[in-house]
């Protein structure tokens, strides 16, 4: 008994459920306003002096004394090692070159994102208009279709 009391309630409850109006659902897009990019300028590379010294066996008791009683220490590079901070150096500016195009290519970006901005604007505005009005009913069958 108590399984068809709960059969009957479960069958009208599953039955009342697919006899309601299916509602009408709105979709209200509101737009948002992307910030202004805001990048600070770089700072101007300001390298200091540096004074290099080549130590040859020839000069250097010369060098040494132009030193002036200062303590000495070497930093040695051979030639290959100075052609490779030479061939650094310039990966360094290159990819400083690099940056600074990406950061250009945001700028313009955001910049020229508010003719963007406005369009999709526009385009909501107009799809809102067009989803207050009744759809058109179309056929689940492909070969119906229009």
């Amino acid at each position: 008994m108590l399984k068809a009391l709960t059969a009957s309630a479960l069958g009208c409850i599953l039955l009342s459920s697919c006899a309601t109006k299916v509602q009408r659902i709105e979709v209200v897009g509101t737009p948002v306003e992307k910030p202004t990019l805001t990048l600070p300028q770089a700072d101007e590379l300001r390298n200091l002096p540096v004074e290099w010294l080549l130590l040859t066996p020839e000069n250097f008791e010369s060098q040494v004394a132009k030193l002036d009683g200062r303590p000495i220490v070497f930093f040695a590079l051979t030639d290959e090692g100075y052609s490779n901070l030479g061939l650094n150096i310039s990966s360094i500016r290159a990819y400083i070159q690099q940056q600074q195009a990406i950061i250009l290519a945001y700028q313009n970006y955001y910049l020229n994102a508010s003719e963007t901005i406005e369009k999709a604007n526009a385009e909501i505005a107009e799809t809102a208009a067009e989803g207050n009005a009744e759809p058109e009913k179309k056929s689940w069958l492909p070969w119906k279709r229009q």
